[in-house]
């Protein structure tokens, strides 16, 4: 959460939403016609709350009531990053299959691993190594603030239709770039296979 000095907000867009149960103050965000209800809190000397930072005078506001979120110019995707989180994208040679209802989906020598703080290793497989004649684009693209916005694509495959079995990076960030114009699919709705083990989520 980021706080800010109550000063450095535009006071004519903000309303009084009256306070919060624990009396912290909160305003409605108003531009032009439009309003993002209770999108700014104040904070007070807060009852029960002596062992943190003292924020009186700061404010917070809610990142989902925004439109969009920058860092200098830069948009921020899905949250404020952690500039103690990570994403490393390295070449790789090992084999990985991807394979659902008895079909092999894609098959790759050549893929980009993806490591990222907290999660499991991502295999992004070249386009050229995904049968794409057995994906669909959905219209789920998801947002993540170290990689960028997640183009999702359904599966269908030995009769079987998997939604949002996998997904690519049409608009990577500098730190995942190398996995541009590749795919990766989900372990938990497919079945992957990396030198012969199977991948689990």
């Amino acid at each position: 959460m980021h706080y800010f000095p109550s000063g450095d907000l535009d006071s004519e867009s903000l309303i009084d939403a009256g306070p919060a149960e624990d009396g912290a103050p909160r305003w409605d965000v108003r531009v032009g016609d439009r309003v993002a209800e209770t999108a700014v809190i104040g904070f007070t000397e807060r009852a029960g709350r002596h062992d943190g930072p003292r924020l009186d005078g700061y404010v917070t506001v809610a990142f989902a009531t925004m439109d969009r979120w920058f860092e200098e110019d830069d948009p921020i995707y899905g949250h404020i990053r952690d500039i103690y989180h990570r994403v490393d994208v390295l070449t790789s040679s090992q084999h990985v299959i991807v394979r659902h209802g008895g079909k092999v989906v894609a098959e790759s020598s050549r893929p980009k691993l993806l490591f990222e703080t907290g999660a499991a290793t991502r295999y992004y497989l070249p386009f050229a190594d995904v049968d794409l004649g057995v994906l669909g684009l959905s219209d789920t693209i998801s947002e993540c603030p170290y990689k960028g916005d997640g183009q999702h694509w359904h599966l269908v495959a030995g009769g079987k239709h998997v939604s949002d079995a996998a997904w690519s990076l049409p608009h990577p960030l500098p730190a995942a770039l190398a996995a541009a114009e590749h795919l990766c699919f989900y372990p938990d709705k497919v079945y992957v296979e990396v030198d012969g083990e199977h991948v689990r989520e």
